[in-house]
C-alpha cells in the first residue's frame, strides 16, 4: 500500500478522507481545503496517478458524498448534505 505510488496507483485502506486528500494534495502540489465533516469519511480504494488531479477528484465523488471547487487557486471540499 506505501509504495503503490512507484507504480502510478494511490491505494488506501480504511483512511480518512482527509488524509488521502493531504496525500494527493503532496502528490499533485496542489491546495485543498476540505470541510471537518467530509474529511471524517472512511474510505478505501484504488486511485489511477496518472490521471489529472480534477479527473481523481471528480472520481472520488462517486464514493464519498462531496463536491468541490476551485476558489483562488484553492480546491474547496464540502460535504453534500
Amino acid at each position: 500500500l506505501y509504495t503503490s505510488w512507484i507504480d502510478g496507483k494511490y491505494i488506501f485502506n480504511k483512511e480518512s478522507f482527509e488524509h488521502v486528500l493531504a496525500r494527493l494534495s503532496m502528490y499533485y502540489g496542489v491546495t485543498v481545503d476540505c470541510e471537518t465533516a467530509a474529511g471524517k469519511y472512511i474510505c478505501s480504494g484504488k486511485l489511477n496517478l496518472k490521471d489529472d488531479f480534477d479527473v481523481v477528484l471528480n472520481g472520488l465523488t462517486n464514493s464519498v458524498p462531496i463536491s468541490y471547487t476551485m476558489e483562488d487557486g484553492i480546491y474547496k471540499i464540502k460535504l453534500l448534505k
